[in-house]
């Protein structure tokens, strides 16, 4: 076709203007060659000529003809000629493609000189241009050389850049001068088509890309909020999918190239780096570093900078620096604290395991720049390898200076004050965390302090002070300076609240959150009744052929399983997934596949809307909410934090998300029964009777909730659902879930971050397991998790429930086996792991194993990944002392779900299974 439309317009435009390249490869003085049409069509076809006569006709065996010259118009006349002798080719230059297609004049560089703003910037001097296209580390040297940027937006519109992502404070700059417009594309998929609505060059969203729907883009979930830019083979769109032309046996390309959508506006998506540029950190912990190392090289005197970490406990950083000199060990410091603010910065929005130190800062050698592609963008992986020794001694440094570091840390003398404590624990959460200012009343937690800091901020607490009983339970329930301070004065004076006095603050800050969203479930009443007038009874349950089900939290665990569970039956017409994601479905497609269940979701089936509980509507449009409340049977509320170290005060949110889908449960058309997933640790601080009963429990002398602030926050839901249900007359359903296993029907591996998975990774480490699991975890009822899933639907659906209150039901196995019986089975399988010998010991050895581990002086955030219990030392302690076993109650929840009524007892093969998939 390209020969054909050149033949035209030699014939027709003879001296339409094709191209122009400068005279000498090395200077603009001689000005530019013009080439018209007429000379390109004579040019090609003295060269098909040549290659005629040369090579002759491409015969059977075809054979690959290749051409590596300077960058020149020659290399479109030889592709042009090679097609016209015969041949054919394989991949066309866009300039190629664009230009005789669209008969658009390509103005070409300096051959011989090495791109820069300068080369680009003298070249517009020579000649007019409308466009101009260049390489990001190009358009950087633009936007720091003002007088050359203000040059090119005068004498041009539209400035193109592609083959690599552009820090967003350069861009920032330019769109306010030109257009500004980001191409992609990839040797085997070429340049995908991309959607600009016409005429418009909206500034705030100068780096998104709409990708055209002909091409069969699909964007794959990898984690947190990346996606990977995938090519989906469709019969239909196969003109458009030339990468399966080089890979037929292909049903999906993978392009590595990882996005993010835009956080408002559809099918817009920006360039995040591609999937190799992901560090993986010894934790397990991951970061995409893009934004961080752009920000770092928007610093005046920054040329590049790459975020290095796989496979080490903490995050580096590479420094390539402008001026090109050899640095004295004082200049190195010197230029750290300059280039530190911009650095600190990055660190502010950065994950917390993912944060920089100064001394892990490596300057690049001159003699030895970053290795770059020929467009100009770093190398990540060449750069990586090539300073692999440096890189190295780099972190041996860091760990030399740790005692160093340590040794800032005063052990404080003499009498304990509040003050000394407050000062201590401060300047502490500073060296952790690296911020500078915080309100010392503020939530830690709700300011970013996670579990790995946590276990630190005590051991540095412990070095300066005396006190053992000190443990991160402290921190989690004193989670701000001033409270953390007051208890550790406590421990050390041994002046403690008794325990009846901390269970009275306990319950009047469970009656305090109580009362509050009581009051709203009355102000619903009262607009109810104004609405439907008195209701004296509640609806009777009704059976429906076709129900509608509202599920939260689809994308965790559990969720996944149970809406795997609801696309099973067929009695569910559609399922409405409400998760606070912007694009849940692609998260879901992810989750559900890594756990082996079904990943494709018809849109006739299920619908995924990005909500939020505690919002007016869930934050929906009108119209969404409307037909929520024409159409929905059934709610499964299932989405909650996860998270035993967190305090009551903050689950807020998730209270005022319950008083929500209450007001929409007495608004809907079809009276919509709704069915809580609560946790048996609501319950589990009532010692003092012999069994629970599937009932709500009121607050008396002993507090229900065990004294976290997850079991508090559940207490209080099920307490708000159960005032509800006889207020309002909702069907409101309670399921206290208890141990959840892992799955026995699916390839999904048992979530490796419990408790129980903790502890077996943990004993591999050690090489011992714990005789006991404590009274409450050794007589196992535990519930497979694809099993528990069906159960909670027989429960839902099933007409169990009670009159004018909420239903209780407790979930648990009726089939039950012990620790002591699979004991056997998990030593094997250990022991076959380990090639080794794995003993049994007393639940007290064991414990003191990990600690023992945790605090020897080599360990590091390296060492949790191979020994996790030590995070969750108090939940072992408190299991492990456990002396009396609360039976629970399962007559309702057995007579309401025939699958728990044939539930199997957890089994040495199921084990076995679960053991090997946490080493796998």
């Amino acid at each position: 076709m390209l020969n054909n439309i050149v033949t035209f317009m030699a014939k027709k435009h003879p001296q339409a203007l094709f191209a122009e390249f400068p005279v000498s490869p090395t200077s603009y003085d001689q000005g530019y060659r013009k080439i018209t049409y007429e000379k390109l069509a004579n040019a090609v076809n003295a060269a098909a000529w040549w290659i005629h006569e040369a090579l002759g006709g491409p015969g059977k065996d075809f054979e690959t003809l290749a051409y590596i010259g300077i960058n020149d118009p020659r290399y479109n006349i030889l592709v042009l000629a090679a097609v016209q002798a015969g041949y054919k080719a394989a991949a066309l230059f866009t300039s190629l493609i664009g230009g005789i297609a669209n008969q658009t004049a390509w103005i070409y560089p300096l051959a011989a000189a090495v791109p820069s703003a300068k080369v680009v910037v003298d070249g517009l001097k020579h000649t007019k241009a409308d466009a101009l296209a260049i390489p990001p580390p190009v358009v950087v040297d633009l936007v720091r050389q003002p007088d050359l940027a203000e040059y090119v937006s005068k004498n041009i519109d539209t400035l193109i850049y592609g083959g690599g992502d552009l820090p967003e404070a350069i861009g920032s700059v330019l769109t306010n001068k030109m257009n500004l417009l980001s191409v992609y594309g990839a040797s085997e998929i070429g340049l995908p088509t991309a959607i600009r609505r016409s005429g418009t060059f909206p500034s705030e969203d100068w780096q998104y890309v709409h990708f055209h729907p002909e091409i069969g883009v699909e964007f794959r979930h990898v984690n947190e909020n990346l996606f990977e830019l995938c090519i989906v083979r469709h019969s239909d769109l196969e003109e458009h999918q030339p990468v399966f032309k080089l890979f037929p046996e292909l049903q999906v390309y993978k392009t590595r190239d990882l996005y993010t959508p835009h956080p408002s506006k559809p099918d817009l998506w920006i360039y995040k780096g591609r999937a190799d540029d992901i560090i993986v950190f010894l934790t397990g912990e991951k970061t995409n570093p893009t934004t961080f190392e752009h920000h770092i090289s928007s610093h005046p005197e920054v040329k590049a900078a790459l975020v290095i970490g796989t496979r080490r406990f903490q995050a580096g950083l590479l420094i390539e620096l402008l001026q090109e000199k050899e640095l004295a060990q004082a200049e190195r410091a010197t230029l750290i604290e300059k280039i530190w603010p911009a650095i600190h910065e990055a660190n502010q929005v950065c994950p917390a395991h993912a944060k920089v130190a100064k001394t892990h800062i490596l300057f690049v050698d001159p003699k030895k720049p970053m290795a770059r592609a020929g467009k100009g963008t770093v190398q990540r992986q060449a750069t990586i390898s090539m300073y692999e020794q440096e890189i190295d001694a780099l972190y041996a440094d860091a760990k030399k200076m740790e005692p160093i570091i340590n040794g800032d840390i005063e052990r404080l003398s003499g009498p304990l004050t509040y003050e000394s404590l407050n000062a201590l624990v401060t300047k502490l959460v500073r060296k952790h965390t690296g911020w500078d200012k915080f309100d010392e009343n503020a939530n830690l937690y709700l300011l970013g302090l996670d579990s790995l800091q946590t276990l630190f901020l005590v051991r540095d607490i412990k070095l300066a002070i005396n006190v053992p009983e000190l443990a991160p339970s402290t921190v989690y329930t004193n989670p701000s300076i001033t409270g953390l301070s007051k208890a550790i004065l406590d421990i050390s004076a041994q002046i403690q609240l008794s325990s009846r006095e901390s269970d009275e603050h306990r319950k009047c800050s469970i009656e305090e959150h109580l009362a509050k969203h009581v009051k709203s479930i009355d102000e619903l009443a009262i607009t109810s009744s104004e609405l439907k007038g008195n209701v004296a009874t509640r609806e009777p349950k009704k059976s429906y052929s076709s129900r509608v089900v509202i599920l939260t939290g689809s994308t965790g665990s559990l969720g996944s399983y149970i809406l795997d569970a609801l696309l099973k039956d067929n009695s569910v017409s559609h399922i409405y997934c409400l998760n606070r994601s912007s694009d849940s479905k692609s998260v879901q497609i992810q989750q559900s596949k890594s756990r082996g269940l079904q990943s494709e979701f018809d849109d006739a089936r299920v619908t995924f809307l990005s909500a939020k509980a505690s919002e007016e509507h869930f934050g929906l449009e009108d119209a969404e909410y409307g037909k929520l409340v024409a159409t929905s049977t059934d709610i499964i509320l299932n989405g909650w934090p996860v998270n035993f170290n967190i305090p009551l005060s903050v689950f807020n949110d998730q209270f005022s998300g319950i008083v929500n889908f209450l007001r929409f449960a007495i608004q809907s058309k079809n009276h919509t029964s709704i069915l809580f997933v609560s946790s048996i640790s609501s319950v589990l601080g009532c010692e003092s009777v012999c069994t629970i009963p599937e009932d709500i429990i009121l607050t008396s002398d002993q507090l229900p909730p065990l004294p976290t602030g997850y079991g508090e926050s559940k207490y209080i839901a099920e307490r708000i659902f159960d005032y509800a249900a006889k207020k309002l007359l909702v069907d409101a359903r309670i399921a206290r879930v208890g141990q959840i296993a892992g799955p026995i029907h699916t390839t999904g591996i048992w979530n490796s971050r419990e408790w129980f998975p903790s502890m077996i990774i943990s004993s591999l480490h050690i090489g011992a397991l714990p005789n006991t699991l404590g009274a409450k975890f050794d007589h196992i009822d535990w519930v497979p998790i694809d099993v528990l899933a069906e159960v909670l639907i027989e429960l839902l659906f099933n007409d169990v429930s009670t009159d004018e209150k909420a239903t209780v039901f407790h979930p648990y196995n009726p089939s039950t086996t012990s620790w002591s019986d699979l004991l056997p089975t998990v030593v094997e399988t250990l022991s076959d792991l380990k090639s080794e010998p794995v003993e049994v010991v007393p639940y007290q050895e064991w414990l003191s194993r990990i600690r023992s581990d945790m605090e020897s002086k080599d360990f590091d955030v390296e060492g949790i990944k191979r020994n996790p219990a030590v995070k969750l030392l108090d939940t072992y302690e408190s299991l492990f002392k456990d002396e009396k076993r609360l039976d629970i109650s399962t007559t309702r929840a057995q007579g309401g779900s025939q699958k728990l009524r044939g539930s199997q007892a957890i089994e040495s093969k199921w084990m076995e299974d679960w053991c090997r998939g946490w080493f796998s």
